[in-house]
């Protein structure tokens, strides 16, 4: 469908990417993944024909017909919903208003008749008379069931926007769907929706940018990453990227040592050994074998990640938070409005509890309450020894006109600027980005200086509100690893389902008038016994026929898990003999013995070759059971 051939990007005389070449065939599902910054953007816009990259070509099916979806929603604000809906169907309703016209004709000539039933028939192709449901059914699976049609869409959040814009996208019907984080303010029911959408209902070809994990390994079999200027691809979804990503790298960096340990070895040989008469011809010979050495470059390495660690220096008693009959109500709108009541809450030291809910629902409420910021009904009991520190979702705890340097300085004023510097250094805000004003520094920067704060604050209770919404990937992974090892009590509020089926050991669901708190993670508590809602359960298809499928996806699986089995042994016994054959080749016998040498390098090549190939199958077969 798409070529890439050497595609490079310049921005102010620096290589964003270079020399990028792919492809993308019908039916792939591509995640885009790369730090902030990488160019993920820009090469969707290139693809989508918005920029032009400064060297290489882009050949596009004439087939395809591409929907992107753009950070910024790109919709017409002055519309009503239902008005931008409509717009996609523009010329199928023109057809409709010709048939209503002639149908306004007492008399129809044979002319006008024939063209009446020419217009009908387009009209019946182009499927004309469901416009209506497939606008309700998008519109309800997006979130705007209860959403008047004819609101302006400038009257509409951020949020709306984004999910309005998606659905007009869905309506569309393209056959190649490109989306930049498109899953921005949704929440857990239209995640879900989306998810279902793409997998069960949408044929064509997708690509997109996410820093949505969860969403990353449902909806995608292939993932590109930038990385380092240039563009690596790995078969599956997210988690067997990240596990293939570890593995390769593990894999060319034992590869890069051996090989350096058998090139000083050979070369010491050489040098030890070219000057004597005796020894002088096999210094040569190993000398012919360094000439021809293809030689394995050192693997990039993980650079300029932040370090995040979480400790405490004052050990709190076992009883946390005690929280008994708490209301909230908003006395700001009119009328007053009750986000919940009677919540009862008890934590103890060491537990990790997460809180989910619908947009509104009043999470960061509770949040504020619980620390005496915000008013409220019933009763809050901080335990002894607590020391709090807070992660506020909007970051406003910085003050933008201070340095980063300053902001946190001023906040341990006893501590040298050298210490500062370094404690800035880990969460990676350096040389001058130490000087900027807070205000000046990107969402990230923003972040990893809130968490440069925590940890010089050593809290035994860390609230967070939405920690991980301006984060990469990478970023996200250090600081779950990170949350993970805290001893210490967290309580904390997300959207990051990946980080949900990991971090938190309990989950309290608010919804508006009551919460439930249950134990467990994610996956197993709110996934399959909430999400599958009747919204999402009419969207899938129902048949007889679904038994059938269900009986034959099990044999397959069968098989598959058979053949990933007997993979996993020939992956075993290939590693096997790449252990003995590279002892064999540091034996005294192979240095000596030129030939020997040679055909055991041969044979070393053609086994680890056997091994790449073991080991791409077991990774396919792991991404269609998954």
């Amino acid at each position: 469908m798409i070529e890439l051939n050497n595609i490079s990007k310049i921005y102010n005389g620096n290589f964003i990417f270079r020399d990028i070449t792919s492809s993308i065939i019908d039916k792939d599902r591509i995640g885009l993944v790369g730090s902030n910054g990488a160019g993920k953007s820009t090469l969707l816009k290139i693809i989508c024909g918005q920029e032009y990259p400064d060297s290489g070509q882009i050949s596009i099916s004439d087939k395809i017909k591409i929907g992107y979806l753009a950070q910024n929603s790109g919709l017409k604000t002055s519309n009503t919903i239902i008005s931008e809906m409509r717009a996609v169907f523009k010329k199928i309703f023109n057809i409709k208003r010709q048939m209503e016209e002639m149908e306004k004709e007492a008399s129809k000539t044979k002319l006008l008749s024939e063209k009446y039933s020419s217009l009908q028939t387009i009209y019946e192709q182009s499927d004309g008379y469901s416009i209506e449901f497939k606008i309700k059914n998008i519109l309800n699976g997006m979130g705007f069931e209860n959403v008047p049609l004819s609101t302006k869409i400038n009257t509409l959040s951020g949020g709306e926007k984004t999910r309005l814009a998606l659905a007009k996208l869905l309506l569309e019907q393209p056959t190649f769907l490109v989306l930049d984080e498109p899953t921005n303010h949704l929440d857990f029911e239209t995640l879900a929706w989306l998810e279902s959408y793409i997998n069960e209902k949408f044929t064509g070809t997708v690509l997109l940018v996410s820093h949505d994990r969860w969403f990353l390994d449902k909806c995608v079999n292939k993932i590109w990453e930038i990385e380092s200027k240039t563009l690596h691809t790995y078969r599956g979804n997210y988690s067997n990227y990240a596990v293939l990503k570890k593995s390769t790298y593990e894999k060319n960096y034992r590869d890069y040592q051996k090989q350096q340990k058998e090139i000083e070895k050979l070369r010491e040989y050489v040098s030890k050994n070219k000057a004597r008469a005796s020894t002088a011809k096999l210094a040569k010979s190993r000398q012919k074998i360094l000439n021809k050495m293809e030689i394995v470059e050192k693997p990039n390495n993980i650079k300029n990640i932040p370090n995040i660690t979480f400790a405490f220096d004052l050990k709190p008693y076992d009883d946390i938070l005690e929280v008994k009959n708490m209301s909230i109500t908003i006395s700001n709108n009119n009328p007053s409005k009750t986000l919940f009541s009677n919540l009862n809450l008890h934590i103890h030291r060491g537990e990790k509890l997460a809180i989910i809910g619908k947009n509104g629902v009043g999470k960061s409420s509770f949040l504020k309450a619980i620390q005496g910021i915000i008013p409220h009904g019933g009763q809050v009991k901080w335990g002894q020894n607590v020391k709090i520190s807070y992660y506020r979702q909007d970051l406003s705890n910085l003050n933008p006109n201070h340095s980063a340097l300053d902001e946190l300085w001023g906040r341990n004023p006893k501590i040298s600027e050298l210490e500062i510097r370094k404690q800035l250094a880990k969460v990676q805000i350096i040389s001058e980005n130490a000087l900027k004003n807070v205000g000046d520094l990107s969402g990230g920067e923003k972040a990893r200086l809130c968490f440069a704060i925590i940890m010089m604050e050593k809290p035994n209770v860390m609230i967070l509100d939405e920690p991980t919404n301006h984060l990469d990937l990478e970023t996200r992974e250090i600081l779950e690893s990170a949350l993970i090892k805290y001893e210490g009590t967290l309580i904390i509020v997300s959207h990051d389902r990946y980080m949900l089926d990991r971090v938190p050991t309990k989950i309290m669901k608010l919804a508006p008038g009551n919460a439930e708190i249950v134990e467990g993670k994610f996956s197993d508590i709110v996934w399959n016994n909430e999400l599958n809602s009747t919204n999402l359960e009419n969207f899938r298809k129902s048949s007889p026929s679904n038994q059938n499928k269900s009986r034959k996806k099990r044999v397959e699986r069968a098989k598959r898990r058979a053949m990933s089995k007997e993979l996993e042994q020939k992956i075993s016994d290939t590693e096997t003999k790449i252990k003995e054959l590279e002892a064999q080749i540091a034996s005294p016998d192979a240095y000596n013995d030129y030939t020997l040498m040679n055909d055991k390098c041969l044979e070393l090549e053609n086994v680890k070759k056997e091994y790449e190939k073991y080991f791409e199958m077991w990774a396919d077969i792991t991404e269609q059971d998954e």
